[in-house]
């Protein structure tokens, strides 16, 4: 087969964006969008949306929009296709238009194309803290036949825990308990983080319950949150044994975790656990320094290793393209 001969496809592009972007290379798929714009070529949605999830996740939602761009323009068939416009309504959530995402979704529904979870949990997202919005498409979507996924429950929760209303943050948990919708520890987290807004640490607690029933493994921030609420319940007992929990399942606390602890239990008057608490950071912080010590001289060592191995078949190379050079004379 001729090199010359083999004609790269989108998904070749696609591929080669996919590269740039695990490299946080995000200008390069533009250049190539931009330089296949001026060949003529057949622009569809697996090359821009490529190009447009690059540039998000760098944060560049302004030139996520102007690829968006070129494929609306190109003429092609996909150019309205309903990934074109989820993927429009993506652009929107990174640079929080709102109420573009909520003119995209009306044409969305007078087009009759189909609404994704992604692109309602981007357009939920998108309002911010306008919870109220959030609630309002999350209701539309189930009264056009629509069951709000995880995705969109995530986004909505979110929205309540920014617009302060623990309230219906509870009651989209309980809803999705009751539609069998499998929630990940993102969506508690956010529920937890509604609830110590509003000081009500009680219910925070009670999530950690839900959790566990719900098989969600807790991770750092879930933690984080659980030990806020026993400092705001004065619950030292409660705090201690979270922290115990935290490490054992391989956690790492870090000062504000540490910080909350050591306030529970000034509350309760605990000054004996304080100082153990404090004993044990300096120990931990000890440990720390002693492990990055020891991997930086571990590091010195290969390297040292490496210049070595590299010396001899260094001299080697010298050597025969010396001889090569007498030989010549």
């Amino acid at each position: 087969m001729i090199v010359s001969q083999v004609k790269p496809s989108s998904a070749t592009f696609a591929g080669v964006v996919g590269a740039c972007r695990r490299i946080g290379r995000w200008a390069w798929p533009l250049q190539l969008l931009a330089k296949l714009r001026a060949e003529g070529y057949p622009l569809d949605t697996e090359v821009c949306g490529a190009v447009v999830g690059a540039c998000s996740q760098a944060g560049h939602w302004r030139w996520a929009a102007w690829a968006l761009e070129q494929l609306w323009s190109s003429g092609h068939p996909q150019r309205r296709s309903d990934v074109a416009w989820n993927l429009a309504i993506n652009v929107c959530k990174e640079g929080r238009k709102w109420e573009s995402a909520l003119d995209l979704i009306g044409q969305m529904r007078q087009a009759s194309l189909p609404l994704d979870q992604w692109a309602l949990g981007s357009s939920i997202s998108a309002c911010g803290g306008r919870w109220q919005v959030g609630l309002e498409l999350l209701t539309q979507a189930r009264l056009d036949g629509q069951e709000p996924g995880p995705t969109s429950v995530a986004a909505a929760v979110a929205a309540c825990e920014r617009g302060r209303r623990w309230d219906w943050a509870l009651q989209l948990l309980q809803d999705a308990e009751s539609s069998a919708l499998a929630l990940d520890v993102v969506v508690f987290s956010s529920a937890m983080s509604a609830c110590l807004k509003a000081e009500q640490w009680q219910r925070s607690l009670l999530l950690v319950t839900k959790m566990r029933l719900a098989g969600v493994q807790l991770d750092g921030i879930a933690w984080s949150s659980v030990i806020s609420a026993c400092e705001r319940g004065s619950r030292w007992e409660l705090a201690l044994e979270a922290l115990c929990e935290m490490s054992f399942a391989g956690l790492q606390p870090n000062v504000a975790v540490y910080g909350a602890v050591l306030r529970a239990c000034g509350a309760g008057h605990r000054w004996q656990e304080s100082l153990r608490l404090l004993f044990n950071m300096l120990a931990q912080a000890e440990e720390r320094v002693v492990e990055q010590q020891r991997k930086k001289h571990e590091d010195e060592l290969k390297e040292k290793s490496v210049l070595l191995n590299y010396q001899p078949a260094k001299d080697a190379w010298t050597h025969e393209r010396l001889g090569a050079r007498s030989r010549g004379q």
